[in-house]
């Protein structure tokens, strides 16, 4: 193949490609609610390439954060290796906006359960008190014995009484 026709090629492919993840209206007004996040069924309801479009609202610096906190939160909904990888990235990521790292954590837990639990642990350690009630409620949401020695464990040396009591209702301990 010569390389007019190859560029050619790419120079058509490269917009369809971006315009396969960008987000449609119908996904940016889901995720503009106030009251209520998206649910499976509506994101699902939009066609092929939804969790690309997620991702992409999540990672745009532009959109308002509440939204692309929603797109993470939504991103639970499409248990990928892809979005895994997507959402432990975002969870990582210290230089990433708290409330971005917060939800991308409940979606770690609501969406990918027992999968998610080393990265999750590792989430309980940080600096940031948000973080870590946050990362104890996701694994609260988590059906398995390792999420549970991981609460265990933060909660013998946590000295936030904030994190505390998130590590209690995520483990089910009654007061």
């Amino acid at each position: 193949m010569s390389r007019i026709p190859m560029a050619l090629l790419l120079a058509i492919w490269l917009p369809l490609s971006a315009a396969a993840s960008a987000p449609s209206d119908a996904l940016v007004a889901l995720l503009d609610g106030i009251e209520q996040s998206p649910t499976a069924e509506q994101l699902t309801a939009l066609g092929e390439g939804v969790e690309a479009a997620l991702m992409a609202v999540a990672s745009d610096g532009e959109m308002p954060r509440s939204r692309r906190g929603r797109a993470l939160t939504s991103l639970a909904f499409f248990p990928t290796t892809e979005v895994r990888s997507f959402l432990d990235g975002q969870l990582a990521d210290g230089d990433n906006n708290g409330l971005l790292r917060r939800k991308a954590a409940y979606a770690l837990g609501a969406g990918f359960g027992a999968k998610a639990v080393a990265v999750l642990a590792k989430a309980l350690d940080d600096d940031d008190v948000q973080l870590r009630i946050a990362t104890a409620t996701a694994l609260g949401l988590v059906e398995a014995d390792e999420a549970r020695e991981a609460l265990t464990t933060r909660r013998g040396k946590e000295t936030e009484d904030a994190v505390k009591t998130a590590l209690d209702s995520a483990l089910g301990v009654v007061e």
